[in-house]
């Protein structure tokens, strides 16, 4: 019964991510400044994290009956996103939109300390059921030169 729920979620969720246009948001995204008293996590999806389908990025506050989806973003080729969070414990999750409970990948669990930046790559790696995407932490300098050298574009909700 989970699993058409996650599927009706994702699948409302699909039109809400679109690529940022406002000049001042792109800005403060690629200036790599942390939001006073928050969190910023940065997740790039670069032409090394095949295929093209999008794939759904979600960061979740643990434990999960205290705080549910703090932000969830669907990243194309050559996107990246920026999600300020409140600090503390999160899982990070990638889940590719094929709706399949087998191409789920585990999470990431991070504790997020406050006026941090964190960067994270999709990273593809096969299954037995396909192809599953994990979040690898990358240094802060290979992130925001993929991202520049790229020219990925900035995706919101």
């Amino acid at each position: 019964m989970r699993m058409p729920i996650v599927a009706v979620l994702f699948y409302l969720l699909a039109g809400c991510a679109s690529i940022e246009t406002d000049p001042a948001r792109i800005q403060r995204a690629e200036t790599y400044q942390p939001t006073p008293g928050m969190a910023s996590v940065y997740v790039i999806r670069d032409m090394r994290a095949y295929p093209t389908m999008d794939l759904g990025v979600t960061i979740t506050k643990l434990p999960r009956e205290e705080g549910g989806f703090a932000d969830t973003l669907l990243l194309k080729l050559n996107t990246f996103a920026r999600m300020d969070v409140e600090p503390g414990l999160y899982e990070l999750r990638s889940i590719p939109m094929t709706f399949s409970m087998f191409d789920q990948s585990p999470g990431n669990e991070v504790n997020l300390a406050p006026e941090q930046l964190y960067f994270y790559r999709l990273a593809p790696e096969q299954s037995f059921s396909g192809t599953v995407f994990f979040m690898d932490e990358v240094p802060a300098a290979d992130a925001m030169g993929l991202i520049k050298e790229r020219r990925m574009q900035l995706v919101t909700n």
